[in-house]
């Protein structure tokens, strides 16, 4: 098994998606904004979820230009990031 870690500008370049943070920030998995450490991407889809964008331990989220302004930390910006989420998931 080979272990990949990708920079958040990597990643964004990849969706074609903005950067908002840290564009070195390293990634290494993907996770939910509820269990991501550090090291994880995590995404937010649904307003719903929104509280838990002040505790999640994820080094980065996707999250939508809606969702932005309830985020401060380091994120990709994405019109969907349910399915940016989803692309990433392949590499």
């Amino acid at each position: 098994m080979t272990d990949y870690s990708f920079t958040l500008q990597q990643l964004a370049d990849e969706l074609g998606a903005a950067i908002q943070g840290d564009k070195e920030c390293l990634v290494h998995s993907l996770g939910t904004l509820r269990s991501a450490v550090v090291g994880q991407l995590a995404f937010i889809a649904n307003a719903n979820y929104r509280k838990y964008l002040e505790t999640t331990a994820a080094s980065a989220v996707i999250i939508s230009p809606d969702d932005q302004a309830f985020y401060a930390g380091n994120a990709i910006i994405s019109s969907d990031p349910y399915l940016a989420y989803a692309r990433l998931s392949q590499l």
